[in-house]
């Protein structure tokens, strides 16, 4: 799948070229990097004619970021759970 291009962000570090490593989608620096045309964006327009065979499609996948969600359902389960083992013992009342 191939993306466009997109912006480095505040704390994105600047690429490897030598070692050809890179943190954002840069389609023009990676061509100017490998000695190709620059391109700004690609895209397979075309099947392949191949029965059964990939066929294109106008929709990127949607790719869930729970990441949050996650963290927050951990960290109360762990509060829950350590406060329950933290707690004082109670004393048994008298009749």
């Amino acid at each position: 799948m191939l993306r466009p291009s997109t912006p480095p962000g505040l704390f994105t570090p600047d690429p490897n070229v030598a070692e050809h490593i890179w943190y954002v989608h840069d389609i023009d620096g990676m061509a100017v990097a490998r000695d190709l045309k620059p391109a700004t964006l690609l895209y397979l327009e075309a099947s392949t004619g191949v029965p059964g065979g990939p066929e294109p499609t106008a929709d990127l996948p949607e790719i869930p970021d729970n990441h949050l969600q996650y963290a927050l359902t951990w960290f109360a389960l762990a509060i829950a759970f350590g406060g329950d083992l933290f707690r004082l013992p109670q004393r048994p009342r008298p009749f």
